[in-house]
């Protein structure tokens, strides 16, 4: 343990660098329902798909599929970035039309089976399908349909997500339990943006994957969050610090800790060597260096690995 270390034994404290935030890959694809009885509030579903749609990355993928008495791809899969939204937008109030049925089984399934197999494994799949009423018009049943969700949620796409948002809908897709789907019953129609507004909150935690800092200890590597480590902290108490860390398993008592915050040098002695020193750029030396540029840095004094 750190407890053990002996007046030989170097151990220098920096600072962690930045948390850094990465995206998977991302795809998302719209079910909506433009049948007659969509008319009356088409728009506040334009403007909750609308929601979902500004929180995304410019590199995720976006397709739409509408359906009355047939399915129709209205957006074919592309990058947010080559979208055009104003003409999706006049397709889409196009698609609503007087009279039709409701097909909502059948493009749902299409919708699925359609996604590309080389990004089912390895892509974020978000489904958002929004209807209005019961199907009357597909050529399967309710339960093939929510057979048909479960089976890739649970088997065929490793990151996929449900969310089926409702108007006066009974069917198979209301009893579906898994926690990658979500059914939003609307009693009334101004919860429809409510819901679209809560699924881009939840989309929008998903695809944001923070990355954990890396403690590097010689000899071992130890993966740690910054509430763990108190690292990013610039006026963190390095004695409460070792103390912490002091408490993982470590296999040897001689490793020596290496952080990354340069900014905590005290009670260590200058380099003799100075300027000479073989050690500086290679960061093997253990003593103090003055900064050669002395005010004149461009780097911030935290971000400097010698003292000013």
């Amino acid at each position: 343990m750190f407890s053990s270390l002996t007046k030989t034994e170097v151990v220098n404290v920096y600072r962690a660098p930045k948390q850094k935030v990465e995206t998977r890959n991302s795809h998302v694809v719209f079910i909506i329902d433009t049948s007659s009885s969509m008319s009356s509030f088409s728009d506040k579903v334009l403007k909750g798909v609308k929601k979902v749609y500004d929180t995304l990355p410019e590199e995720c993928g976006v397709s739409v599929y509408t359906f009355a008495n047939e399915y129709n791809l209205l957006l074919k899969r592309n990058q947010k970035k080559f979208v055009n939204w104003d003409k999706f937008v006049q397709d889409y109030k196009s698609n609503v039309r007087n009279g039709g049925c409701t097909k909502l089984y059948s493009t749902i399934v299409e919708a699925i089976n359609q996604v590309d197999y080389k990004i089912r494994k390895t892509n974020n799949i978000f489904f958002i399908c929004f209807s209005d009423g019961a199907d009357n018009h597909s050529s399967i049943s309710s339960k093939d349909c929510a057979d048909n969700v479960i089976n890739i949620l649970f088997n065929g796409m490793s990151y996929s997500y449900f969310y089926f948002i409702s108007y006066a809908y009974s069917g198979d897709l209301k009893k579906i339990k898994h926690p990658k789907y979500k059914y939003y019953d609307c009693d009334n129609v101004h919860k429809i943006e409510l819901f679209f507004e809560t699924v881009r909150q939840n989309i929008s935690n998903i695809i944001s994957i923070k990355k954990t800092q890396t403690i590097s200890i010689r000899g071992n590597h130890h993966s740690m969050t910054n509430t763990q480590t108190m690292i990013n902290n610039t006026n963190f108490n390095r004695k409460a610090l070792l103390n912490q860390i002091s408490n993982m398993n470590l296999n040897n008592n001689n490793d020596q800790l290496l952080l990354t915050n340069k900014t905590s040098k005290e009670n260590v002695k200058s380099c003799k060597f100075g300027k000479k020193c073989r050690n500086i750029t290679n960061g093997k030396c253990s003593y103090k260096h003055t900064c050669k540029f002395g005010n004149d840095c461009r780097l911030k004094v935290s971000e400097c690995n010698f003292i000013h």
